[in-house]
């Protein structure tokens, strides 16, 4: 999937429950978080338009910093293919590798320059959202994702990405359209308590793979 439906799906189906979860200001700083995460994956292919983006040097920093260091352990273990697309990078290890790395750094800045820690916070989870979000969006496309690498557990469907295709329904056109419906359904029911609306969310995501699935 390109990077701007991940974007417009990231946000399309998270901005109820963000602006939820962070009141006042701070969801636009979840926002900006979840903006970052959910193109973040994408560093681990040189030509991505992620390098040619304003987030260009966290691009470089997680390709070179973070990418390429595992990607040589992983070899070690046998693993040829980590620093190649849709497979570290694509996976909730690599996940939990960028978050680490992210949130050791934020660490440092908070301690040395007396930051407040809770934008970084606030930033760190909507990175986190943005990044799940987008390895589901690439689990419903023809090459899928492997979300357990390195074990060989691949999650596909039936997205077409890149052109408009007669099937439409299947196209990452009808990914943000099925987005935009959830969006809607979410905001009917943005009444509801946290508790209950973090269920809704939840199904929402399930709601979003069906039609690639099928």
């Amino acid at each position: 999937m390109r990077y701007k439906f991940h974007i417009l799906c990231s946000i399309s189906l998270s901005i109820v429950l963000l602006t939820k979860i962070f009141p006042n200001y701070f969801d636009s700083l979840a926002i900006l978080g979840l903006i970052i995460g959910s193109i973040l994956p994408d560093s681990d292919i040189r030509n991505s338009k992620v390098f040619q983006s304003p987030l260009w040097l966290i691009a470089i920093i997680n390709r070179y910093v973070v990418l390429l260091p595992a990607s040589l352990i992983v070899l070690v273990l046998g693993k040829k293919d980590a620093f190649g697309h849709r497979k570290l990078l694509h996976s909730l290890l690599g996940l939990l590798l960028l978050t680490a790395f992210w949130s050791a750094l934020s660490y440092i800045l908070i301690d040395k320059f007396k930051l407040d820690s809770y934008v970084f916070i606030v930033i760190l989870t909507g990175m986190v959202i943005g990044y799940l979000l987008h390895l589901l969006e690439d689990s419903v496309t023809i090459d899928g994702i492997e979300p357990f690498y390195p074990l060989k557990n691949k999650f596909n469907g039936k997205m077409i990405t890149g052109k408009i295709s007669l099937a439409f329904w299947r196209s990452e056109y009808a990914s943000f359209s099925y987005s935009v419906v959830i969006l809607f359904i979410e905001l009917a029911l943005i009444p509801l308590n946290l508790t209950y609306f973090f269920f809704v969310f939840m199904a929402s995501l399930i709601v979003f793979r069906i039609p690639f699935m099928i």
